[in-house]
This record gives structure tokens, sequence and C-alpha cells, in this order.
């Protein structure tokens, strides 16, 4: 099984890949892409993998999609409700639910939430990545009922939130982006993360060079341990009828359950 993280941006100078191959026992095999990666060098790669990570939205909110489309049928403005919900997804909203939990047991502060795909700038990150899912739909190297953004199986597209999948297993999840204090918080990050992944991930001097001095690489590396952590079932998954709908419709991010030791090198179900 081979799993890749994407951290995706409108720039291909800004994105970066990592793929983790897991042999049948014994710790995988991370090979680091670093940018440049352009549209066709992604689709590529993801359609080279059992399973595809994206750090990027991979829909819109319901409520947000019905608006703007019956504005432009010259229907009206008919979201007169709460701001919030044309702004947050359904999973937008249960991230930073789950993060209050952490952060109120541990005493500590939320770090930062999802960012809204249909009111930041992240939106145009969201475009690329729906430019590219549906690239590979045309091309056909990837089934088109496999590439539904809820990474619910036998579905091979997931999106996945490096920080947050960071804090959760508690690992710093701000401060390390970029230069100046941010290397020395990088550095710092790469030492803790290449220690507790040992046992589950082999990090080659190159790859940990890599992250050490670019941001968005680590952030792909994080990307592909959490995809593994999806089909192992260490993530939350949506639940029920009405979740798993809205998940296919606006996206769902994948975060962990559990502690990092929780996914398995060899893949065996995990216990949470």
């Amino acid at each position: 099984m081979q799993t890749l993280g994407i951290d995706l941006a409108t720039d291909p100078r800004k994105t970066a890949a990592a793929a983790i191959s897991w042999p049948s026992s014994g710790p995988g095999e991370l090979t680091v892409h670093a940018p440049p990666l352009e549209d066709g060098d992604l689709i590529e790669l993801i359609a080279a993998a059992d399973v595809a990570g994206i750090d990027a939205p991979l829909g819109w909110p319901e409520p947000f999609v019905r608006a703007v489309a019956g504005w432009h049928a010259g229907h009206g403005w008919s979201a007169n409700g709460n701001s919030a919900d044309l702004q947050q997804r359904t999973t937008d909203q249960f991230v930073v639910e789950r993060m209050r939990i952490v952060a109120r047991d541990r005493g500590v502060r939320i770090p930062n939430r999802p960012m809204s795909v249909s009111a930041d700038r992240i939106g145009a990150t969201a475009m690329r990545a729906a430019r590219i899912v549906d690239r590979l739909a045309r091309l056909g190297g990837v089934p088109a009922a496999a590439l539904d953004s809820s990474g619910v199986p036998p579905s091979r597209i997931a999106e996945v939130y490096p920080a947050a999948a960071l804090f959760s297993w508690g690992f710093p999840s701000t401060g390390y982006k970029g230069g100046g204090l941010g290397e020395d918080a990088r550095r710092d990050l790469v030492r803790q993360l290449t220690k507790a992944l040992a046992p589950i991930v082999k990090i080659e001097a190159g790859a940990r060079g890599l992250m050490r001095s670019n941001d968005d690489v680590l952030d792909a590396v994080v990307a592909a341990v959490v995809t593994r952590a999806i089909t192992v079932g260490a993530t939350y998954s949506p639940a029920g009828d009405e979740q798993v709908r809205l998940a296919r419709a606006e996206g769902w991010i994948h975060i962990p359950r559990g502690p990092l030791s929780d996914i398995t090198p060899d893949g065996r179900p995990v216990s949470i």
C-alpha cells in the first residue's frame, strides 16, 4: 500500500507531496516530492497511490452553494440566517469542536481554526484541488466513484489538516512556518516527529533536511501519515447518513482519534 500526502497551494512553487510505501511488515518508506509540483505531477502521484490526503478544502458549505446559485439565477439572496453556516462546512465545525475538547483537557488554547473556503483566500486553493480531481476523473486514471471527497472507503481522495493532526498528537501546531523563529521551531518539530515516527516510518537524512528547510514538505509528510491513519481506522469519519452525505458534497477533514502510536506500521486495526 502507498499513501500520499499533498500540501496544496495555488502556486506550484508552494506545493509539496510525500509518499509512504507500507510493506507487509516493518516501518513505511518515505519519498519526498519537493516543490514545484504542477497539476500533472500531482495527478501522476495520486494515480500511483492507494489513498491520497490533500491539505485543501475539497468542497464548499452547502448553504453557501445554494445561496450563490439562487442569487446567480435571479432568485435573490436566500441565506438570511447565521452567516457562519455560509462560511463553515459541517467538517469545519466538527474539527473546531474536537480541538476545543482536546484543548480543554490539556489546559491549552485551541490552535488555528480551518480557514473558510467560502470567505478566505483558501478558496483559490480549493479551486485547484477541484480542477485536479476533475482531471483525474476525466482521464480515467482513478474511477470517478473513488474520487468523492468524504475519504470514506472506497474513496481514494481524502481531506487532511496537518495543523489539527499535530495538535491532536500533542506536537506544536503553530509557529513553524517561514523563516527566522519559524526555522528554529520547525527544526525542533522535525526532531520530535522523527523520534516519534521511528517505529512507524523511516525518515532518511535527506528527507529530514527537506522537512527542516521547507514547511510545505513538512506538512506533506504529516499529511501522508494522517492518510495512513485513515486507512487503519484511526481518524474520525463522518457518522450517520446525513453527515456522510454532507461530507461527499462539502469534504471531510480527517483528524486523528488517538495518539500517533495508533498508526501501526503493519496496518492492524487500532482500538481506540
